[in-house]
């Protein structure tokens, strides 16, 4: 069976961008970090991005 030159580089260009995006560090948004570490107002459904889902709050 023979593979035209045109798979072989699409092939290669797939391979080769999944593996350059499993390699970039991913990166919290630094002002959602930041709000998050305070307890008036939760920035994301889980509190914060280690999901702890708990306030340090004696009152509501």
């Amino acid at each position: 069976m023979r593979i035209s030159k045109i798979t072989r580089t699409a092939v290669s260009l797939a391979c080769g961008g999944a593996f350059l995006a499993a390699a970039l560090p991913a990166e919290a948004n630094k002002e959602l970090d930041r709000l998050s570490k305070e307890d008036t107002n939760w920035v994301m459904q889980t509190k914060d991005y280690g999901a702890t889902h708990f306030s340090k709050m004696t009152q509501i």
